[in-house]
């Protein structure tokens, strides 16, 4: 048996070794497509996870959008109803203003009618008056009109007496608009005021801005209460040093950009000193500008010199009150003007003698004989206050109070108060 299959093995040996070889040869096939579906499974697969990476990337993209949207969304919501809330605030605003409307047509009307019978009692007192021949009562409404006239007229009066003095004298300031475009309460103009038995070189009086619309003249510096000659808020420097010390250096600083023509530097500057961004009280401010406007003209002109001149109207003399702690002299020094020619305002007042000094005696309790040169002098001294606390100055600030007015005739007619102060700034000296 083994012989035979020996026999068989050698017979087909030939064929046994070709099987060999083909099951090789298929083996190898195998292999390699199996290496090949291998490696392509693999490409595919690192393909696949790529798309999934970039799918993955632009999912996140979309959810960030989607987000972005949503905030989005919720913000044009809420802005949706803050509209609304305004839009319907504004229907309630409205409604509530046509209602005053309505009051206001209302009153309008009601005050209509009382004019008209305002006007047939006038009338009525017109004719009672004529039958009686009474003078006294056309001379009260002459001067009425004569006194409203010279308010209407008061801006005019400013520009053509500005140019006037502008021709007449040589030794005027030479950029006054630059000047005044810093300051923020006053302004100045140019004015023809003559001194007798001086010198005047220039002269300018001090003005309100922003005036129109209050209760006072422009001219009007710093108004009082009715009874009073001092302010809510004064400016004595011995008891606030470190404050003055500090608008003593912005002085400097106005007068510096002033000569050099630095528009922003001194805008600036006159801006801190000139509002309450400075720390100070409203009426303090005012008291500082002033000091400053004096300060300014005294860096061009040592012959520099402020006039001031006090005002109340009149209209209840019978009564006194005590001193102010705040401010007490015992006596105020004076030039004495011609009453004849001087009872109206500061600015009609072109003539005055300049050495007619007078006292006036002040006891413990003052009235409206008093009142007025109180009330220059109240300005003065915290102007010179501020003056003399600054280091650079020399000498004493030249700062004259002119007789006071109290007239009820002011005001007669114009309704505006005359209880204030007025001032002009003189550039010159006395005759010796």
């Amino acid at each position: 048996m083994i012989q035979k299959l020996t026999a068989h093995l050698r017979e087909n040996a030939a064929v046994y070794a070709s099987i060999g070889v083909i099951t090789t040869i298929v083996f190898i096939v195998v292999g390699s497509l199996i290496a090949m579906n291998t490696r392509l499974a693999n490409e595919r697969r690192e393909a696949a996870e790529l798309r999934l990476e970039q799918a993955e990337v632009q999912l996140g993209a979309s959810q960030e959008a989607l987000v972005s949207a949503q905030e989005q969304l919720r913000d044009a919501l809420s802005s949706i109803g803050s509209l609304e809330a305004r839009l319907a605030a504004s229907d309630a605003r409205i409604e509530t203003l046509e209602e005053r409307g309505q009051a206001l047509l209302s009153q309008v009307e009601q005050a209509r009618m009382e004019l008209q019978e305002l006007r047939a009692r006038n009338s009525e007192l017109s004719r009672s008056y004529n039958e009686r021949g009474s003078d006294l009562w056309r001379l009260e409404r002459r001067n009425e009109d004569l006194t409203a006239e010279v308010g209407r007229l008061e801006a005019q009066l400013v520009a053509y007496i500005s140019a006037l003095a502008s021709q007449m004298s040589p030794y005027l300031f030479e950029d006054l608009p630059f000047l005044n475009s810093g300051l923020q309460n006053f302004e100045l103009s140019s004015w023809p005021i003559t001194i007798e038995g001086w010198q005047v070189d220039a002269a300018y009086i001090i003005r309100r801005k922003n005036h129109i619309g209050e209760e006072v003249s422009q001219f009007d510096l710093l108004g009082f209460e009715e009874y009073e000659y001092t302010l809510n808020s004064g400016f004595y420097c011995s008891a606030v040093p470190q404050l003055c010390s500090e608008l003593c250096e912005l002085m400097g600083e106005a007068a510096s950009s002033l000569r050099m023509q630095q528009a922003s530097e001194y805008e600036q500057v006159m801006l801190r000193i000139g509002t309450m961004e400075f720390g100070l009280e409203y009426e303090q401010s005012q008291l500082a500008e002033l000091a400053t406007i004096f300060r300014l003209f005294n860096s061009y002109s040592e012959n520099t010199h402020l006039f001031l001149r006090g005002f109340a109207d009149g209209q209840d003399r019978q009564w006194s009150r005590v001193l102010s702690d705040e401010f007490a002299p015992d006596r105020i020094q004076y030039l004495a003007l011609d009453v004849d020619r001087c009872t109206g305002p500061f600015e009609s007042c072109m003539r005055f003698d300049g050495s007619d000094f007078s006292d006036m005696q002040i006891g413990d309790t003052y009235s409206s004989i008093e009142l007025p040169n109180l009330r220059a002098s109240y300005v003065a001294e915290n102007v010179r206050s501020v003056i003399e606390s600054c280091a650079d100055f020399r000498g004493q600030p030249e700062i004259f109070i002119l007789e006071g007015v109290d007239d009820r005739r002011l005001s007669a007619g114009t309704g505006m108060s005359f209880r204030s102060v007025r001032g002009v700034i003189i550039i010159g000296q006395p005759i010796l």
